[in-house]
């Protein structure tokens, strides 16, 4: 016990004090950024300043754009690609100030998408402009696997996403590897690869499908395992089912609550601040045993 409350208080320290804000704000935050870069490509299709004086020139206009406005197609779905991933993967339980930070620089890289977006839609014959786009792609996925990595070590992450950590890793880094692989494909071969970053929704979608069928399936199976009774329990009539039951209740209820005085004695030592680390070993201790007391 002491162990582990030691390990809280460091950690606290370590990783920074809670920053104040709220996780939904910061996720307020994120949208109102997200959907100021999506705007922003919109914004880049202006029409010429001079009148069309025929249906074909009209036509040539718009087939002029066609590349552009591909590239615009293109890079809605990745914006929202990234959108989805950061409110699927990084859910956090409170927002320390290191993390709010690190949150901001993904956010920069994101308002920087559509300027990479807007180069290689209007020079795409250049493999300047691709590099330029798919290292910003690529540099933007890689920031937010920092996020996830950042946030599940130093313990601010949902429950559940901690649960489902090495799936979030896999499906970061391999669109991570997509983007890689695409941009290559537009530098080395045709900047029509680029369609392949579709594939990023579909490949989601059918992993995400996947993976919720995947836990079904053991939950079921360890349902169906713990409902089965064990012949030689039957023999003696002994209620294992019962005991099974209530020990799995008891231990999930004693570790909420620890869990829950833990967090607590966590913010009163970072409200206390410098007057708990000037504080002996000694005193320290006895800090700790009267918060635990008084929660």
């Amino acid at each position: 016990m002491a162990s582990d409350n030691k390990k809280s208080i460091i950690s606290s320290f370590k990783w920074g004090r809670d920053s104040g804000i709220s996780p939904d704000r910061l996720m307020a935050f994120t949208d109102g950024v997200f959907a100021i870069a999506i705007t922003l490509l919109v914004l880049g299709l202006e029409l010429p300043e001079a009148d069309f004086t025929s249906g074909y020139s009209l036509y040539t206009f718009i087939h002029s754009l066609m590349p552009f406005i591909s590239t615009i197609n293109i890079s809605f779905i990745l914006l929202g690609g990234f959108w989805v991933y950061h409110h699927e993967f990084v859910r956090v339980k409170r927002v320390t100030v290191p993390f709010l930070w690190i949150s901001i620089i993904y956010l920069l890289f994101v308002m920087y998408l559509p300027f990479t977006i807007s180069v290689v839609g209007r020079y795409i014959e250049f493999v300047q402009a691709n590099i330029l786009f798919g290292f910003s792609m690529t540099l933007t996925s890689i920031w937010l696997l920092f996020m996830f990595y950042f946030a599940e070590k130093t313990n601010i992450l949902e429950d559940d996403l901690v649960f489902d950590k090495r799936y979030t890793y896999e499906t970061i880094l391999i669109i991570t590897l997509l983007i890689v692989v695409v941009t290559l494909l537009s530098y080395f071969v045709s900047d029509s690869f680029q369609a392949l970053y579709l594939l990023m929704p579909v490949y989601s979608s059918i992993r995400a499908v996947r993976h919720e069928k995947v836990k079904i399936n053991n939950q079921r199976t360890s349902i169906a395992e713990l409902l089965r009774e064990p012949v030689e329990n039957e023999m003696t009539g002994d209620a294992s089912l019962s005991k099974q039951f209530g020990m799995q209740c008891e231990e999930a209820f004693k570790s909420e609550i620890e869990s829950i005085v833990k967090q607590e004695i966590v913010r009163n030592i970072a409200e206390l601040g410098d007057d708990f680390i000037n504080m002996t070993n000694d005193d320290k201790a006895n800090e700790i045993a009267k918060m635990r007391t008084n929660i």
